[in-house]
This record gives structure tokens, C-alpha cells and sequence, in this order.
């Protein structure tokens, strides 16, 4: 057995090695802003900026600081996106058509999404989302106009996702084959809220089986299981027994019932279903309903996504964030070697490069017989390490974090 020893230091964040490949991704809406400086970062890989709009010239409009956004999530080592659309009045309102006129001709298209393009360099984010829902989503070019987008982004390394419905008119069925390969990921709307469409209803739209149920329909489409993230709430939702004028204040944050410690109690019990002072049904996702989220990501190594982080208790009082990232880095070591042994594989018998999946690698070496040296290219899946000269065997890899942590695994060359 030869022993091949392998340091990094990891760029995304200070996270262990299972928790790298699980991605965290957060939403931080405009009106959440003051927030920026407070969220919990330590297991957050990517934060989205919501939401980006363009004017009818193609101007992109974003009323916070972006380049201060930029450096909040670097500084804390997470990954910054800004998302476009979202789910209000341009994908279900009448300013849908703003998007219409932007991307109808190949000459307007181009033009918007070179306009987007000088917008993402000047704020320094590391890449864009596509919210587009509803009427935006349905536009005859938008497979066209992503795609466009994709190539342009990916052309600069920067990264290209889409948080997208399954089923209904908001769904990704809109999404061509073509437009879905493009998504550097995915994220499933794999939660709910009320309104006149549904009040009598009172359906549960939030449950595991809704979040496996809406990651079916992309491994269905042969899209990677890795790349669709499930999407949980940070919020609940109250049914009322009456019909509203304003469904708007049942969809209420989760940190207005985890801080009560009267439901709190019953949240730690697993009771997702619960009947308030004035008798209207609430649904709301449970620590142990998180957990079996988590789950679903660990197994398909793929990670979770949250609407939106500054729903969570901030102020001291129980955090879901907090509880997440207890509960993987609780159940990261079972999964360490099985897990290396599926990112490392061999390029090919001719190139003899062992690449290693899915970190992107700020910097590193690798020792080998005594003997230090620089690792010899960086990708943006990963790094790869050029074996030419290593004899055919069997080797030990081994494998250790920024944060010390020494995972191993045996490697046939």
C-alpha cells in the first residue's frame, strides 16, 4: 500500500468535507436587508440576493449595495448570486412583459443579456439565478434567452442556477433539455402558501414527500440527483376559515411560533400540524422534518435550499439554521470514506490524472514519497493531480481539510 497525502485549503468555506459537497443555499429578500450583517454564515455555501429586475431599457435595478452583499458573503465564505425575476409582479403581474419585449428578437436579446452581463462583473457576484415564474417562465423565448444567459456566465467561470416549481403553471416543464443541462444546479419550490386559490383546501405543500416527490420529476429527466437542491421553508402557514382580503400576514416567519415556547415544545415532538389561539390550522416544517430533509440531500449528495434566512430566529431564540448545521456536522464522519471514494476517480489510463470532485481549490499541495509539490491545475468542479509518473497500485488517499479534519480512502491507480 503506497501512501498518497493530499492538503487543501478549501474556498468555498471552512466547512468539513461532507458538508462541501452538501450545498446550503439561502435567499436574502430586499426587505430583509438589515439582516445581512446577522445571518448565521457557518454552513451557508451560497447566498441569493433577491431580487434584480430590469427596466424596459434592460437596465438591471437592485436598490441595496451589492458589492458590500459581495463582501459580506466572501468574507464568511460563501458563495454570492444575485436572483433575478422572483415571484412577484414581473413573472405573475402585468410587468412580465418587460421581460417579453427584452428577450424578443435575437438583437434585444443579446443586448439584455450583455446589460445583465456588465451588471453581475460590476457587483462582483460569483454568478446569477433565474427566478422566472408564472407568465416570465411561459415566455415562447425564454429557453432561448436562458441559454443565452448560460453561456455567457459560464464563459466568464461564473455560475448559473434556477429555483423552479414542479407542476402547475409556475413548473419547470417550461425548461427545455437544452435549457436544464445548462443549470449549473437546480432548486425545487418545494413549499406552499395560502391564498384564495387554496384557503378551503388547506393543503400541506411543504412535507418530505413533497420535497422527494419534486426531485423526482428532474432525476426523472436524467438531471443529475446531485444537482437538484430541495427547497424548504423558514416560514408557516396559517389557514384561515374564512375567506381574506389579505391572505398576505398567514404566511407568517418561523421564528414567530420557535420562539414560543409553548410550540416549541411540540415542534421538538415532530408535530407539524398545529391549531392556534383563534383555531385555524397552521403547517409548519419541524427540527425533525429538517432533518429528514438533510437526509434526502446527504443521500443524493446534493444539499438543501431556503426561503428565506432572515425568517429564522436571530435573537437568541431556537434556530433552525444552528440545528441544521448541528445535525450534519453530527452526521458527516459515517458518510467521510464512502463519500471520497466516489469524488476521486482516474481521468483516463493516458492522461493519469486523478481527479478529485467536487471542490473548487483555492490553493494546495500534494506529498508523495517525501517529496512536496504544487498541485497542477485547478478546474471548477475541482483539482486534479497528475499521476503520470506513480507506479500502477494500490494507494492510500488521504485527505485533509482547512480545518484539519483527515478523511481516507484506498485508491486503485
Amino acid at each position: 500500500m503506497r501512501l498518497l497525502i493530499i492538503t487543501t485549503t478549501i474556498f468555498l468555506s471552512q466547512l468539513l468535507l461532507a458538508n462541501d459537497t452538501i450545498k446550503v443555499v439561502g435567499y436574502l429578500p430586499t426587505y430583509r436587508w438589515e439582516l445581512l450583517n446577522e445571518l448565521d454564515y457557518s454552513h451557508m455555501t451560497h447566498l441569493c440576493a433577491a431580487f434584480a429586475n430590469p427596466d424596459e431599457d434592460g437596465n438591471m435595478i437592485f436598490d441595496k449595495d451589492l458589492e458590500q452583499f459581495t463582501k459580506v458573503c466572501h468574507k464568511n465564505g460563501t458563495i454570492a448570486l444575485v436572483s433575478i425575476c422572483g415571484g412577484g409582479d414581473y413573472s405573475w403581474g402585468e410587468k412580465y412583459k418587460v421581460y417579453e419585449s427584452l428577450i424578443a428578437s435575437p438583437t434585444s436579446r443579446t443586448a439584455f443579456v450583455h446589460k445583465i452581463m456588465g451588471f453581475v462583473r460590476d457587483s462582483g457576484v460569483d454568478g446569477l439565478d433565474n427566478d422566472m415564474e408564472g407568465k416570465a417562465l411561459e415566455l415562447p423565448n425564454y429557453n432561448v434567452f436562458s441559454q443565452e444567459l448560460a453561456d455567457s456566465l459560464h464563459a466568464q467561470n461564473l455560475i448559473y442556477t434556477a429555483a423552479l416549481g414542479v407542476g402547475g403553471q409556475w413548473g419547470a416543464r417550461n425548461l427545455s433539455e437544452v435549457t436544464l443541462s445548462k443549470m449549473d444546479f437546480v432548486m425545487t419550490m418545494s413549499y406552499g402558501g395560502v391564498g384564495h386559490w387554496n384557503w378551503e383546501q388547506k393543503p400541506n405543500e411543504a412535507t418530505v414527500e413533497k420535497m422527494r416527490s419534486d426531485l423526482k420529476y428532474f432525476t426523472d429527466r436524467q438531471y443529475a440527483a446531485s444537482n437538484v437542491i430541495g427547497g424548504v421553508p423558514f416560514y408557516y402557514t396559517e389557514f384561515p376559515n374564512t375567506a381574506q382580503q389579505n391572505y398576505g400576514v398567514f404566511n407568517k416567519t418561523n421564528c414567530e411560533l420557535y420562539s414560543d415556547i409553548n410550540y416549541l415544545a411540540k415542534l421538538k415532538k415532530g408535530e407539524d400540524t398545529l391549531y392556534i389561539s383563534n383555531g385555524n390550522v397552521v403547517y409548519i416544517n419541524t427540527p425533525k422534518m429538517y432533518e429528514q430533509k438533510l437526509d434526502i440531500a446527504r443521500e443524493n449528495n446534493s444539499g438543501i435550499m431556503i426561503w428565506e434566512v432572515g425568517q429564522d430566529c436571530l435573537d437568541g431564540n431556537f434556530s433552525v439554521m444552528n440545528h441544521m448545521g448541528k445535525y450534519l456536522d453530527a452526521h458527516q464522519v459515517s458518510l467521510d470514506a464512502k463519500l471520497l471514494g466516489r469524488l476521486v476517480r482516474l481521468e483516463s489510463s493516458k492522461k493519469r490524472k486523478l481527479l478529485v470532485y467536487p471542490f473548487k481549490i483555492k490553493s494546495g499541495t500534494y506529498v508523495f514519497n517525501g517529496k512536496t509539490i504544487k498541485l497542477d491545475s485547478f478546474t471548477k468542479a475541482g483539482m486534479a493531480i497528475d499521476v503520470t509518473s506513480f507506479k500502477k497500485g494500490n494507494y492510500k488517499l488521504t485527505l485533509i481539510t482547512k480545518g484539519n479534519k483527515v478523511i481516507e480512502a484506498d485508491i486503485q491507480l
